[in-house]
């Protein structure tokens, strides 16, 4: 979804904490700057990847465990570091050309850019993440590359299913149904599934518990026999197999990984509100990447932590055209962005706003499902007060032409696309036999 933290060629990026005087006057902070830091001394740039920079009047360093402890604890004299304050990274970033015109960012500038920014607008104070923030961090992390290897996958499954069995996908949805993994794991392919008729059948029956009846069966063994694709070669056919066999592995670690995504989420009561409008899955992105919704004083101030406010470049006549800024984290944007898939194909109301918006006329229908995503950062911001969530507080109902939409709901009613189709079981939706 973009980059977060625009670090530039020489930029300073990421997160920058900034420990100020007491008096927090701009020449105490610039006098600060013209030292040589002799205390563990680290360049500002090095800080920045772990995503934090670290400036005391005495030294600089990364926000690492040995680091953090340095800072708040009782070796350095707390009259000398006073509040630590979280400022941006992209503050730096766009404030480095400003200050001598030069796009560049070394220790000594990047000190005396911290400390110009803190004195002209002063951060928030910055505290310490919770135990159980850094917890649930840790397993939004972990589900990361788990949804993104198995979104490959089924890339590579849909590819060769295309290929070799374009018929298999009209009787089994490969996203929520899981029985077809023992049927491709010992007769990958539409050539071994018809050599083994039969017992090909009672694989597929086992597998699915039942839920796959006499008729389904025979018309998965008819196309199997029938099918117009390339026939499978003997390497093709291990191909087919081990794409199953990963894809039924990374698909049971997503499953307890999510389980333990939804208990955690279960204990906390904000976070629990998100989860019944945007599922456990997005409720700890946010609240791990983001923060509490409650941390923020408006609708507005949300939906931009999420790198979803508009931003504009226009001259004279010249109009540049909208875009949002992806200043933010970019998993929450991508489960958000699942979240008003799923919100399209449920609700009525958001389907039909939707589809009057000009750019999905215009055939640009992901603008309007990026439309939708800020409607729903900004709705988060009310469910996460105790408020109820309700599409029609959302749009103007009046002129929507619902009766119309209720009919197409079911058949359009998102994009198709295979991150669309997989958002079911990557959000935690439930996948069936």
């Amino acid at each position: 979804m973009g980059r977060d933290h625009p670090q530039g060629r020489h930029g300073a990026g990421g997160r920058t904490v900034v420990p100020s005087p007491p008096s927090t006057t701009e020449s105490d902070l610039l006098s600060g700057t013209k030292m040589n830091f002799e205390v563990g001394v680290v360049s500002a740039r090095s800080c920045t990847s772990s995503g934090v920079s670290v400036l005391a009047s005495s030294a600089c360093a990364s926000d690492s465990p040995a680091a953090r402890s340095f800072v708040v604890s009782a070796s350095v004299p707390h009259g000398r570091i006073g509040a630590l304050r979280s400022t941006p990274g992209w503050h730096s970033h766009d404030f480095a050309e400003v200050l001598d015109g030069v796009p560049s960012m070394h220790d000594p500038k990047a000190a005396t850019v911290l400390a110009k920014l803190q004195a002209i607008k002063p951060a928030r104070a910055w505290q310490p993440e919770s135990d159980t923030r850094r917890d649930l961090r840790a397993w939004v992390d972990q589900r990361h590359p788990i949804a993104r290897t198995l979104a490959i996958y089924h890339g590579h499954l849909e590819a060769m299913l295309a290929r070799h069995w374009p018929e298999f996908e009209a009787h089994v949805d490969v996203y929520r149904q899981r029985s077809w993994f023992a049927l491709f794991t010992k007769y990958p392919g539409p050539q071994a599934v018809a050599a083994a008729d039969e017992a090909a059948a009672i694989t597929l029956r086992k597998a699915s518990r039942g839920h796959f009846g006499p008729a389904r069966l025979q018309a998965i063994l008819d196309a199997a026999k029938t099918s117009t694709g390339v026939p499978m070669t003997a390497g093709e056919q291990d191909r087919l197999r081990a794409i199953a066999e990963q894809i039924e592995l990374q698909t049971r670690r997503l499953d307890a990984v999510d389980a333990t995504l939804a208990h955690l989420v279960a204990e906390d009561v904000v976070l629990s509100r998100l989860a019944t409008v945007v599922g456990p899955a997005c409720a700890a992105a946010i609240g791990s990447l983001v923060g509490s919704p409650l941390d923020f004083p408006n609708a507005r101030a949300l939906e931009k932590a999420f790198g979803l406010n508009l931003k504009e470049k226009s001259s004279g006549n010249t109009r540049g055209q909208m875009s949002i800024t992806k200043r933010g984290p970019g998993p929450v944007r991508h489960l958000l962005f699942m979240a008003a898939l799923r919100l399209m194909k449920d609700d009525a109301v958001a389907l039909s706003w939707c589809r009057a918006r000009r750019g999905y006329k215009a055939d640009q229908k992901i603008k309007a499902v990026v439309a939708l995503m800020r409607k729903l950062a900004r709705a988060l911001w009310h469910v996460a007060r105790g408020e109820a969530f309700d599409a029609t507080k959302l749009f103007d109902i009046r002129r929507l032409d619902l009766s119309s939409d209720m009919t197409h709901r079911n058949n359009k009613a998102a994009p198709t696309s295979p991150s669309a189709r997989a958002a079911g079981p990557y959000q935690g939706g439930a996948a069936t036999a």
